[in-house]
């Protein structure tokens, strides 16, 4: 199969990922303790995201096209991914409850979403796609894209927190706001642009994800 195909799985899989993700979740994040609808649609979420991503790397290198076989396979990696993430996001959960931002801590989660879909990204198209990963790449035009996007999120994170801090210092002297504290002011505040961000954060990694398994398809040299 060629690269333009498995680009269009790996593109059309991660738009879904990203569209329903927004819908259903908002974040796909699994609080641990809260084993809801949220937690569930998360894990299913990243099951499916982990077997299509595993379809497009198996294809490169299964001439057969033993799609039984290759299903099954893409089903326990796309299990597997999930109990990963949420093992990650155990981890992600207890740093943020030491935060008062929601804005910090839905940071956290996306940058937590995007290290680990690059990094099952990487393995899969080495490991499972046999191929000799980004070695003497060099920048490029993928390179800068990549590069655009974390500048743009790190941006557009920067002013949301820009105003929690701008209107908390403003109206700080109200009444209200005192009797409720800054600390609960903070929260309710951050919690409100937090709410905001995410489709923004939603756009951010699925551009990354995209332009991320290009620039594997393009460093790779073995076709």
């Amino acid at each position: 199969m060629n690269k333009q195909k498995r680009l269009g799985i790996v593109a059309a899989a991660t738009v879904v990922f990203g569209i329903f993700s927004k819908w259903l979740v908002g974040v796909p994040y699994m609080a641990w303790g809260y084993f809801d609808k949220i937690f569930v649609t998360s894990f299913l979420l990243w099951c499916f995201y982990a077997a299509a991503l595993y379809i497009a790397a198996k294809l490169e290198t299964d001439k057969k096209l033993n799609f039984l076989k290759i299903a099954v396979q893409a089903l326990v990696f796309g299990i597997l991914a999930a109990f990963v993430k949420m093992g990650i996001d155990a981890g992600i959960e207890q740093c943020a409850k030491k935060m008062n931002n929601m804005l910090y801590v839905t940071m956290l989660m996306e940058c937590g979403i995007i290290v680990f879909g690059s990094l099952m990204m990487l393995f899969l198209y080495v490991y499972v796609g046999k191929n000799h990963g980004i070695r003497g790449c060099g920048f490029n035009k993928l390179t800068g894209i990549l590069i655009g996007i974390v500048v743009l999120y790190a941006g557009v994170m920067g002013y949301y927190l820009y105003q929690v801090r701008h209107w908390v210092s403003k109206f700080s002297h109200i009444e209200m706001v005192q009797d409720i504290g800054i600390a609960q002011g903070v929260n309710n505040l951050s919690t409100k642009y937090a709410i905001e961000s995410n489709l923004i954060g939603m756009i951010v990694y699925v551009a990354f994800f995209i332009t991320f398994w290009s620039l594997l398809q393009f460093a790779n040299q073995k076709e």
